[in-house]
């Protein structure tokens, strides 16, 4: 990305189909480009990596991929030392492309304790691996309905005990002013990753605290093909995959949430992208 250059960038897209072995969204590239969409390629599992990073080095709208394993493929059976070493592996073989740790707590999918201690080691092995190697962190979050916002503090816990003050985001924020304040307490490098959830009627609270939220700590994402937003009309349409081509709504949310213009919130969020990703890697 050149400098200046005021690109809309999705920071967590899902854009490599693991049945297919190839990217689902090459035919939109031309008119992500049209439109100056770019995004980061977030992994699932661990082991589709090599072929992802294959796959996405075809296609220069993609600004960078991340690795790591989505919490909820961890369990009470995973072995986390041989999960760290193929990790370990790849950042180092993959060090010019490699953006990014994906990691995180989910007690939504994964409900028994054991299981949930398990992702809790793996998170805290992930943090450290991103520490070592000056990556940033893109952190799944989920809670189970019984015991709302438990995967939140199991977190700030774990950041806490272990002094953690390098950049996070909040993958598909869901919280509410109060949990907000408390992440934004905690650390000055914790973003939130802000998607198509805002558009929904049921999330006045989330709206109401990105309202407090500084606007220098929020990336764009869509979890493409995942949350499809409201589209203007009010409809979310089934059976149709959400698309970086949406973020357009989204920034149209954010823009009447912070009552500034679209280029505005295109600006800052360029900024807050290219701030998050930008440090040196040793």
């Amino acid at each position: 990305m050149e400098e200046g250059e005021s690109l809309i960038i999705d920071t967590h897209v899902h854009s490599f189909n693991p049945k297919t072995r190839n990217c689902w969204a090459k035919t939109q590239i031309d008119e992500m480009k049209k439109q100056r969409i770019r995004f980061m390629e977030i992994p699932i599992n661990i082991d589709d990596f090599e072929d992802m990073a294959g796959v996405m080095s075809n296609f220069d709208s993609c600004m960078g991929i991340g690795v790591g394993q989505h919490p909820k493929l961890i369990s009470a059976g995973t072995n986390v030392d041989e999960l760290m070493e193929k990790v370990n592996h790849y950042v180092y073989e993959y060090r010019d492309k490699i953006r990014l740790i994906k990691t995180g707590l989910d007690y939504y999918r994964v409900t028994d304790e054991t299981s949930q201690k398990k992702q809790r080691e793996t998170l805290r092995r992930m943090l450290m691996c991103a520490q070592r190697n000056q990556l940033p962190v893109v952190l799944h979050i989920r809670s189970n309905d019984k015991e709302i916002h438990k995967a939140d503090y199991d977190l700030m816990k774990i950041l806490e005990e272990m002094d953690y003050k390098d950049k996070t985001v909040i993958h598909c924020y869901h919280g509410e002013s109060f949990l907000t304040e408390e992440y934004l307490t905690l650390s000055a490098q914790i973003y939130f990753g802000i998607g198509g959830a805002i558009t929904f009627e049921e999330n006045q609270a989330l709206c109401q605290a990105i309202v407090s939220m500084p606007k220098e700590r929020i990336l764009l994402e869509t979890d493409a093909p995942y949350i499809k937003p409201c589209y203007p009309d009010g409809t979310r349409p089934k059976g149709k995959k959400n698309s970086p081509l949406n973020l357009p709504i989204i920034i149209e949310k954010l823009a009447e949430i912070y009552g500034m213009d679209y280029e505005e919130i295109v600006e800052q969020t360029t900024q807050n992208a290219t701030r998050f990703y930008n440090k040196k890697r040793r």
